[in-house]
């Protein structure tokens, strides 16, 4: 959704870093980044898959770190 908004309001992403206060609980999202040109991924982690996501960030040579933190609470 990120990548789409900034597209639509004519921002270029290449070497852009990508936050969000969810966690990436699929390595889709990290390799739609990548195609995209996302430099950085910043999230709080936390999902059983957090493996697969840091994998699919290191092949994809982008740099991701997990905050541990979310400031939005449910």
């Amino acid at each position: 959704m990120a990548l789409w908004k900034a597209e639509r309001s004519g921002h270029g992403v290449r070497g852009a870093v990508l936050c969000s206060d969810a966690f990436f609980p699929f390595p889709d999202s990290v390799q739609m980044a990548a195609r995209a040109g996302i430099a950085a991924i910043a999230h709080p982690g936390g999902s059983v898959r957090d493996g697969e996501t840091v994998a699919a960030a290191d092949t994809a040579g982008i740099a991701l770190i997990q905050t541990g933190e979310r400031c939005f609470l449910h």
